[in-house]
């Protein structure tokens, strides 16, 4: 790591994959990750909540741990599809909120939140698929809000 590189971690702190879950020391183990990552100067830290997904939700306690010690570019990604979501994390611990599902299934996200237009679902069957010669079905094929109107 140096001047001329960029490091950063994707963390999750919340959530069950693997057997995981919550244990008494999160809080503690948290604060001190960031302290550390804060030492040898992370250019930005990402936290995923899965609470959306069915995980228990990042305790409070816990984020306030980590904004404390991690000063840096602080990212929250989980769940946030709707401005008042977002602008409530912007107004909390972070310094940017990251959102993928919802654009994946809105090209024009920003629009519809801008407009209050309802979000189109993603069909998460096509998010990782190779696609076979010809299929366009996914990423590439969601409609624009003034499509549906039409």
């Amino acid at each position: 790591m140096g001047p001329d590189r960029y490091t950063l971690l994707n963390l999750t702190t919340s959530g069950i994959f693997g057997g995981l879950g919550h244990h008494p020391e999160i809080e503690e183990t948290y604060a001190y990750l960031a302290t550390e990552l804060q030492k040898i100067g992370l250019v930005y830290l990402h936290l995923l909540d899965h609470a959306s997904l069915g995980a228990p939700a990042v305790p409070a306690a816990t984020m306030a741990a980590i904004r404390a010690r991690f000063t840096n570019t602080l990212i929250l990604a989980g769940g946030y599809h709707t401005a008042t979501g977002i602008e409530a994390a912007l107004r909390g611990p972070a310094d940017l909120v990251a959102i993928g599902r919802p654009f994946i299934g809105n090209p024009d996200l920003v629009e519809r939140l801008r407009d209050g237009v309802a979000l189109t679902e993603p069909n998460p069957a096509t998010f990782y698929a190779a696609a076979p010669s010809g299929w366009a079905e996914g990423y590439t094929d969601y409609p624009l809000a003034d499509d549906q109107a039409a």
